[in-house]
């Protein structure tokens, strides 16, 4: 967020807005952890590990509703937005689980809404803030870019987690064949 404005434009909000769109991704996380049921993030154990799922979903709760407190009233919208696109994207690769297929477009359909959709609120949250200048060149076509990257590292995770290859990932990998999750 912060290499999209200007220095100007920084100011307390404003890392507040950051750090609250941190918040939200943190807490995707730790509800992932627990549907994945994964017991290592980042190089240490998941919540879902240390305690129980019923531990961290509240976990998971209180960092999005900490996230929404410290939000501006500029992002509270924003990143309200990405917290359900998040959860439907979740929702919609949980429900694949079940099919035997999955075609290109729902799996491309996945990833923008668990992924890319935090990132395109990344770049609105960094516009909103551009008051006495222009606004960011292209915003939408950033926020269209910013999705691309997203769905990029999608793919580059769901491979990661295939060929594990946990001292890169720093997490629990299989997961996904385990889980009978369709990845890239």
């Amino acid at each position: 967020l912060y290499q999209l404005m200007d220095r100007d434009d920084v100011n307390d909000q404003a890392v507040q807005d950051a750090a609250a769109i941190e918040l939200l991704h943190t807490s995707t996380l730790i509800h992932d952890d627990i549907i994945d049921h994964a017991t290592r993030r980042r190089g240490v154990p998941t919540i879902s590990a240390l305690f129980d799922t019923d531990i961290a979903l509240l976990v998971g709760n209180l960092v999005k509703d900490a996230a929404i407190r410290i939000s501006s009233r500029r992002c509270t919208k924003l990143i309200n937005q990405a917290s359900v696109d998040v959860n439907l994207g979740q929702l919609w690769e949980t429900q694949a689980r079940s099919q035997p297929y999955l075609n290109l477009g729902d799996s491309l359909c996945i990833g923008l809404y668990k992924a890319g959709r935090i990132f395109r609120a990344v770049v609105k949250i960094a516009d909103s803030y551009r008051q006495t200048k222009e606004r960011l060149d292209g915003a939408e076509s950033l926020s269209v870019a910013a999705e691309l990257v997203a769905l990029t590292y999608q793919a580059v995770d769901d491979w990661l987690d295939e060929v594990n290859v946990p001292n890169q990932t720093k997490k629990s990998s299989g997961l996904d064949a385990t889980n009978n999750v369709h990845s890239f």
